[in-house]
């Protein structure tokens, strides 16, 4: 949809692009810009929550962080329905514990010059240098709970980030079972690159800290640092939690904005009935086909060789 309404905002022609709502039974409209676009999508924050009746709204936010840390979740997939309520075996209680959770970041890669994060040139550069520059410190333990989104993911940074190590550090990889909300429960600070799990931990009473871009950075929930020392320097600190309505702001927009749908009835992210009929996706011969050429993760590297030999050839009938 980019290349669309690129394409609209340089003839200065009207553009409204179709997202998914607060759930799978909303669906939303975005004026001349996207979800993604950072400021817009802060100022709705904002707007929503002053706009908002005082009990209501502040019941709707618990409502969406409670249903996400009990795995029920309505805008997205849940990825912690399976997980265990437990520490890592090497959890000490005496020491000052730090918990990192990355997330996705291919997701967010080629959306605009503001989703760049601020401090590193990836994920995997500041943790990299936050183990290096943590190593002597006696009595703090960092864990890195890997997001579970990554677990089928196959490429370079997953895999080195897979075998990070350190003096005082310790991986959880994406396909434990262990629990993100019990772990943010006992860790003394949450450090996150842009995930919902910053504003969770916001909302759960612990102190969090921001390393990325993302849609809640500046709001005042998290200590956003502005380079590596001052996010070290935070990290050595015994910090207190942040302003907790910031967390609320940031669950009733992601709650409650959209719009129902009128015709379509949806039963979950992937089917539904319109008018009655139901919708249903057809696996064709010619599908399964491409799947099994593009997306091959049994030979993933000559699959995705082809599958941009393809993007180029298709992209070379529209080139002058």
């Amino acid at each position: 949809t980019k290349a669309v309404l690129r394409a609209c905002q340089k003839l200065g022609i009207d553009c409204f692009l179709h997202e998914r709502g607060n759930s799978f039974t909303h669906y939303s409209l975005f004026e001349n810009t996207s979800i993604h676009d950072l400021n817009n999508t802060r100022r709705l924050i904002i707007e929503m929550w002053k706009n908002a009746d005082p009990i209501e709204r502040e019941e709707k936010a618990k409502q969406f962080f409670e249903a996400r840390i009990k795995g029920n979740v309505t805008n997205w997939y849940a990825f912690n329905q399976d997980q265990q309520d437990q520490l890592p075996s090497n959890w000490d209680s005496k020491k000052k514990n730090i918990a990192i959770f990355n997330s996705s970041e291919d997701e967010v890669a080629s959306i605009s010059d503001e989703w760049k994060n601020p401090l590193y040139t990836s994920q995997l550069d500041g943790i990299k240098q936050i183990i290096r520059d943590a190593a002597g410190w006696d009595n703090v333990h960092i864990y890195l709970r890997v997001h579970p989104n990554l677990k089928n993911v196959q490429n370079a940074d997953v895999e080195a980030i897979r075998n990070l190590s350190g003096q005082n550090f310790t991986v959880i990889p994406p396909e434990s079972k262990l629990s993100t909300y019990f772990l943010v429960r006992h860790v003394d600070t949450v450090l996150t690159f842009g995930s919902t799990v910053g504003m969770e931990a916001c909302y759960l009473g612990k102190p969090s800290v921001l390393a990325g871009s993302t849609f809640y950075r500046t709001l005042g929930g998290t200590y956003d640092p502005a380079t590596h020392n001052e996010l070290m320097d935070l990290l050595k600190q015994d910090l207190l939690p942040l302003d907790k309505e910031v967390a609320l702001q940031y669950g009733y927009f992601f709650s409650s904005y959209g719009i129902p749908f009128k015709h379509y009835k949806p039963e979950d992210f992937a089917q539904g009935t319109f008018l009655g009929k139901k919708v249903e996706f057809t696996n064709t011969l010619r599908l399964q086909l491409s799947r099994l050429i593009f997306h091959n993760k049994k030979f993933a590297a000559l699959s995705e060789r082809l599958r941009f030999r393809y993007r180029e050839r298709v992209l070379n009938q529209y080139r002058p």
